[in-house]
């Protein structure tokens, strides 16, 4: 599946997406490269199942759970001062 066109397969099962935006970047200072778009997401959790089943929503919840806990281990590790960090835009744009 093209997460970038998940519109597609979305339409094709009878599911509902919903443009959001997104951010990503490369490099540092003045390598540094900064893009800015917009993509399809599941609007609910019952669109994702339907977009990729049970098994893939799954899967990506426990990739995301360890990505967090490992967050918040390296945080406990870090003796520097953590900046705070902004709520990402694609949850607020279905409502979380």
């Amino acid at each position: 599946m093209d997460v970038m066109h998940l519109e597609d397969e979305a339409k094709r099962v009878g599911a509902t997406t919903v443009e959001a935006p997104f951010r990503a970047s490369t490099g540092k200072g003045e390598d540094k490269k900064v893009a800015e778009f917009k993509a399809h997401i599941p609007k609910t959790l019952a669109d994702a199942v339907k977009i990729e089943g049970e098994r893939g929503v799954f899967e990506r919840y426990l990739q995301s759970l360890a990505i967090e806990v490992q967050g918040k281990k390296r945080l406990e590790l870090d003796t520097t001062e953590a900046g705070t960090r902004k709520r990402a835009s694609y949850l607020e744009s279905v409502g979380l």
